[in-house]
């Protein structure tokens, strides 16, 4: 299991965790049971002035729950 960063904490330390693809201007759905859909975007580029490249058209079913 993770551990949350505790505001009050002295020493709080981040958790990274490195997802299978890179992907820019998605859309995630959090569904009741804590899982986090991610959808539609693009591997690399902006949102502005038609700068995004290479659609990412797989979704990604992200669990935070489970270990990093």
């Amino acid at each position: 299991m993770r551990s949350d960063i505790k505001i009050n904490d002295p020493n709080p330390q981040w958790v990274v965790e490195t997802m299978p693809q890179a992907r820019v201007m998605r859309d995630m759905l959090l569904l009741p049971d804590g899982t986090v859909v991610i959808i539609n975007g693009a591997s690399f580029g902006s949102a502005g002035w038609e700068l995004r490249q290479n659609p990412v058209l797989e979704p990604l079913v992200y669990r935070p729950d489970k270990a990093v």
